[in-house]
């Protein structure tokens, strides 16, 4: 018998959060395939070593690289695979999941499946395939230095937002001057030299980038899910047996649940510790709720004839 190795590059920061998706569909695959298939766990360094010849792999060529078939699996922000697969920007609309269970039932479902086969309509993404969705972080939230008693006291200041248009023009309704090109870890020390008064952020993320010291309130808006997605290369995939393709996919749906448990969890630890540590939470009154929803109106327009026909309405409605 041969043993088929994956390879699963670790592309993010911080590692643990990746890591125990990593290790959730290693064992699973492991122990299902009887030893036909084994995965290699590699941090973006031991890829660039091990396989690369030394040289360093950035975020838009490790896609390439996935893509090329140099290795076979990885986990990635929706927001940048956002670039290639235009209805998984549906996934960054405001207020579009109503909790944890909503999310789960389209990620898991006949929707997240449609989302993730996007990957084949894209020249750049044409050999990966998508398998599942997981949190990485979970629903958001707004960490700043001054209390937010109203959608006109974010006026003016300047937001870090993730990469993706939906969740910048969004933010630019809010009446913020949102800005993308900064990495997440970047954050503490942007918010440090003013260069941001704000973050769109998770409490977990806030702690792992030490921007728990940056910040002395967090307007908790959960106004979306920072998401990634689980992927694979479509020509390993299709060296596989059939058997063996189906323990591929049901460990992926399984490192996607316990991952998205592990989040919730984390969410709400981080949210405690923020409180003991000083760190204002406030939530957010209905009049407030009904601001932030009132600015999304013009976003959803916006991006109504950009998706798959219905797919926002079906989401909602699922």
């Amino acid at each position: 018998m041969t043993t088929k190795t994956i390879r699963w590059v670790l592309s993010h920061q911080p590692l643990d959060i990746f890591l125990r998706a990593a290790q959730a569909f290693a064992q699973q695959v492991t122990l299902a395939s009887n030893g036909e298939l084994e995965v290699e766990i590699l941090t973006l360094e031991q890829y660039s070593n091990k396989y690369n010849n030394g040289l360093t792999v950035d975020y838009p060529e490790l896609v390439e690289h996935l893509n090329n078939g140099k290795f076979e699996i990885s986990q990635m922000y929706t927001t940048i695979l956002g670039k290639y697969v235009n209805d998984m920007r549906a996934l960054d609309l405001p207020f579009l999941f109503t909790d944890n269970d909503h999310a789960a039932r389209v990620l898991d479902g006949p929707i997240g499946q449609r989302i993730l086969r996007g990957f084949g309509q894209s020249k750049e993404t044409s050999n990966i395939k998508g398998l599942s969705f997981t949190y990485s972080g979970g629903f958001t939230v707004i960490g700043l230095n001054k209390s937010i008693e109203s959608v006109e006291d974010l006026k003016g200041l300047k937001v870090r937002v993730p990469a993706s248009p939906v969740i910048s023009d969004y933010f630019a309704e809010l009446g913020t001057d949102p800005v993308m090109i900064m990495p997440i870890d970047e954050i503490a020390d942007a918010m440090n030299s003013k260069s941001v008064d704000a973050a769109e952020i998770t409490y977990r993320r806030l702690y792992e980038f030490g921007a728990e010291n940056s910040v002395d309130h967090i307007l908790h808006s959960n106004h979306d899910l920072f998401l990634t997605s689980i992927i694979l290369n479509q020509d390993f995939w299709n060296t596989l047996s059939e058997d063996l393709q189906n323990i591929i996919r049901d460990a992926a749906l399984l490192a996607a649940r316990s991952e998205r448990a592990d989040a919730i969890h984390d969410d709400i630890v981080h949210r405690e510790k923020c409180l003991d540590d000083g760190i204002i939470v406030k939530n957010m009154s209905p009049k407030l709720e009904q601001e932030f929803r009132d600015r999304s109106v013009n976003v959803y327009a916006k991006y109504e004839d950009w998706f798959t026909p219905n797919l926002v309405k079906i989401i909602q409605k699922s």
